[in-house]
């Protein structure tokens, strides 16, 4: 997880002006399930509007919006494939535990 850097910065902070993110992403791999999954978020830096699985997308749209390859030492196909998952539901009940 960490900030969109590609985003234009438009606010600062503090005296240092510390760079205030508009977007950050998380990517989350469950490698050991009988089939593989992964799931990308890209969340605004301000409250969610209806929930964090409406900022639910596929790893390949966190890697077009940041630049990063992830998961590349996972066998090809297998990247393949959850790349272009995106399964808010398969992950909704880890979400909802507090």
């Amino acid at each position: 997880c960490g900030p969109v850097l590609t985003d234009p910065i438009k606010e600062y902070i503090g005296d240092s002006r510390v760079a205030v993110p508009e977007r950050f992403f998380k990517v989350i791999l469950s490698p050991y399930k009988d089939e593989p999954t992964a799931i990308g978020f890209i969340m605004p830096n301000s409250k969610v509007e209806g929930g964090m699985q409406t900022c639910a997308v596929t790893i390949d749209s966190v890697e077009t919006v940041t630049g990063h390859n992830f998961f590349h030492l996972l066998p090809t196909e297998t990247q393949e494939y959850i790349e272009t998952q995106c399964h808010f539901n398969k992950w909704s009940r880890y979400a909802t535990k507090k």
